[in-house]
């Protein structure tokens, strides 16, 4: 894929998404038409492409495409996209859901003006219904109503699909970040099922924040009433004492077993450091324990098990 913005310099592009099976590809290019932005859906197998279309002047600036995540949001089995356009709703961002010809499926606003709703997006079944769940990272937002001096402390939004195929923002979740400057959600990614409950969880990157603002991850799990808003764990740079990490959470990927044994993995990116950290993921054992009864009615006087000196004692 070649484009040009229509000032004639080369867009910016941003290979976000690959379909699951593998056969269709997303591509944002957030450069495009006087940075409006513009989303491309190529299928792998038949080389069709489709490409988004120019919008009013209006939309100048607004990065659509800056990030991107694909799933299935209409119930036809064929991949579709979110796509990110933090600039976008007059500046207070907004995710576009397409589906895998780019129609226009629905939009979700952010509710900040420059707190960079779209900056980052990820798909995820949060709450075990086999519906995909939109993640959607806020990164500069401030909470006004705070009495602390902080800010861009950042914000996650997450998003849960309906039997209808359709988001309502009534029912969803909202992740603040706690650290003035941390931005909270500049990087999200999905992280299949990894502790097999049957609800699959995510990661959130806040890569300025922590005591000494170099960065944590927080991992969140999944449950039948949706995200669980208090984080399983939490991860900074002090547990990597013979490295010096920066911006840790700048960037994070997951999903994948690179290690082969069953349990996906996540890959942490802090750019300051010119580091990526590769973290395993530990097996999870599950213990259950039962007792079965060989007669109905036990005789104290058939004396059936062997103690470790062979004295024959009734059970």
């Amino acid at each position: 894929i070649v484009g040009f913005s229509s000032t004639r310099l080369l867009s910016s592009w941003y290979v976000r998404a690959l379909a699951e099976d593998g056969k269709r590809l997303f591509v944002g290019a957030p450069g495009s038409w006087y940075w409006q932005g513009q989303v491309y859906s190529r299928d792998l197998v038949t080389n069709d492409e489709r490409k988004t279309r120019e919008s009013p002047a209006s939309d100048d600036d607004s990065f659509l495409g800056y990030s991107s995540a694909a799933g299935e949001f209409t119930g036809d089995t064929s991949m579709d996209v979110v796509v990110g356009m933090p600039r976008g709703n007059n500046l207070t961002g907004k995710a576009v859901l397409y589906s895998s010809l780019l129609r226009n499926l629905q939009n979700i606003s952010g509710e900040q003006m420059g707190s960079y709703f779209g900056y980052s997006v990820c798909v995820s079944d949060v709450n075990g219904d086999g519906l995909d769940d939109i993640v959607v990272g806020a990164p500069f937002f401030t909470n006004l109503n705070s009495k602390e001096s902080k800010y861009e402390e950042g914000r996650v939004y997450v998003h849960y699909q309906d039997k209808k195929h359709f988001f309502d923002i009534d029912s969803r979740t909202v992740l603040d970040g706690s650290y003035t400057k941390g931005r909270f959600g500049l990087s999200l990614a999905s992280l299949k099922d990894i502790n097999r409950d049957g609800y699959e969880d995510f990661a959130v990157g806040a890569p300025y924040a922590g005591k000494d603002g170099k960065g944590v991850i927080y991992i969140y799990h999944g449950s039948a009433s949706g995200i669980r808003e208090k984080p399983s764990q939490v991860i900074t740079p002090e547990e990597f004492p013979n490295v010096d990490l920066n911006t840790l959470g700048f960037a994070v990927s997951g999903s994948m077993d690179m290690d082969s044994n069953e349990y996906p993995d996540i890959v942490i990116g802090a750019y300051d450091s010119e580091r990526a950290i590769f973290m395993r993921s530990r097996p999870v054992v599950n213990i259950t324990s039962s007792m079965k009864l060989s007669k109905d009615v036990l005789s104290l006087e058939d004396k059936t098990c062997t103690l470790k000196d062979k004295t024959k004692v009734a059970w």
